[in-house]
């Protein structure tokens, strides 16, 4: 090779070397610079304007579609109410976390940390398309970081994935999404509860002697029952119940095999349970009403309840200031002392007013009343027309035959 051509590939080589010192020198600025963003820049100030999160995975399966509406936020494919907690939690952790690591731009090497495309029918992450507020946001968000703190993550469309300084966890079933909570009945507001499946009955009551447990009613001449607490999980059964899933009762129905629950609250609630098996796993329907008279005779004797107690307090303020102002009928008071004067004092300050069921019983019916209604009105809304699937343990209460809950024959 003559020295002319040396001297070209030399400065060609110089020249490239230079241009590649560039890039990387300008990558790296620009990689730094990134680092100082949010992980979704502008998420934050637009967090009460989403109106809308969708949640995508393999194979662009869309799973979850979240709307906020005048209620609150609803899972579309459940038309049921949505896990709001779960959702806020999600975009507040993205909207609050930062890019802390760049990873790799080469889509090969992608599904390492989870953040290749969705439409792979084998990809380990989830897209949130975040609307509302603006342009739709969207991220894909992979795996945690195997040590430390941190999820893998890339904005759709773009090569370079990132690591933030947050764990997000994003649920990817839809059934997932769902408000689990159905409804919370306390124990001590239960009276009775019956349970039939074809000839078999079963039925609770209220112990007289402790509020909040409750006795076997039917229990057979000569039999006992298995302990003294063996209906008190029946008649908790409402206390606390979450669902695992919802569908249209036209999808879901009972069949012969269903049991019927009906829950008799003190304060006048009727909830009726059907509770059945589609395809090895419990499922149930829910109906509820409102008894008005048994729910009057419950405000009247909470009423006297209330009286009684607060006529007792009087009396018992009344004999506090008797001592103080001392003597006997006919007699002059004693000279009160200051210490005495601010005793008094203070207990005319603290003396409580009448509550409003001995002021004005009949607003105070009407109010309690008003609120029994509004109970019925929010549940009966949330059972119509559809069918939940149960947790295995819940249901298991309402399965149980009346020999379940005696000891075994003699």
């Amino acid at each position: 090779m003559n020295p002319r051509k040396t001297l070209i590939l030399a400065l060609v080589s110089v020249a490239l070397l230079a241009v590649a010192l560039w890039y990387s020198a300008s990558r790296r600025a620009s990689e730094h610079a990134a680092l100082q963003e949010p992980a979704l820049p502008g998420l934050l100030e637009r967090l009460p304007e989403v109106a809308k999160v969708t949640v995508t995975a393999a194979g662009n399966k869309v799973v979850a579609t979240l709307e906020r509406t005048d209620t609150g936020w609803r899972l579309a494919e459940r038309d049921f109410a949505a896990d709001a907690d779960a959702l806020r939690q999600v975009l507040l952790e993205l909207a609050e976390a930062r890019r802390v690591a760049a990873k790799t731009a080469r889509p090969d090497l992608y599904p390492r940390l989870g953040v290749e495309d969705l439409a792979a029918e084998d990809a380990k992450g989830v897209q949130l398309t975040i609307e509302g507020g603006g342009e739709p946001l969207a991220v894909i968000l992979g795996q945690n970081a195997p040590r430390g703190v941190g999820t893998y993550m890339r904005i759709p469309g773009e090569a370079q994935s990132w690591l933030i300084d947050r764990n997000v966890a994003v649920e990817k079933s839809t059934a997932g999404w769902l408000d689990r909570d159905l409804l919370d009945i306390a124990p001590e507001r239960i009276a009775r509860v019956t349970v039939e499946a074809g000839q078999d009955r079963v039925e609770i009551v209220a112990s007289e002697k402790e509020q909040g447990d409750f006795v076997l009613a039917n229990l057979p001449k000569g039999r006992e029952p298995q302990s003294e607490f063996v209906a008190d999980a029946t008649a908790g059964f409402l206390q606390g119940l979450r669902i695992d899933d919802v569908a249209p009762a036209s999808e879901r129905g009972p069949g012969e095999a269903a049991r019927r629950a009906r829950f008799h609250t003190r304060d006048g609630l009727d909830i009726e349970v059907t509770s059945f098996e589609v395809d090895g796993k419990p499922w149930a329907q829910f109906g509820v009403r409102l008894d008005e008279g048994r729910a009057l005779a419950w405000i009247e004797a909470e009423q006297a309840r209330e009286k009684t107690a607060w006529e007792a307090r009087q009396a018992s303020l009344d004999k506090g200031e008797d001592k103080v102002s001392g003597g006997s009928e006919g007699e002059a008071p004693a000279k009160s002392e200051p210490a005495a004067d601010a005793k008094a004092s203070a207990t005319e300050e603290v003396a409580p007013e009448a509550p409003l069921a001995v002021r004005d019983p009949a607003a105070d019916r009407e109010q309690r009343l008003a609120a029994l209604r509004a109970e019925v009105e929010r549940l009966a809304a949330r059972f119509e027309g559809r069918s939940f699937q149960l947790p295995g343990y819940k249901a298991g209460n309402l399965n149980r035959r009346l020999e379940d809950y005696l000891k075994p024959k003699d």
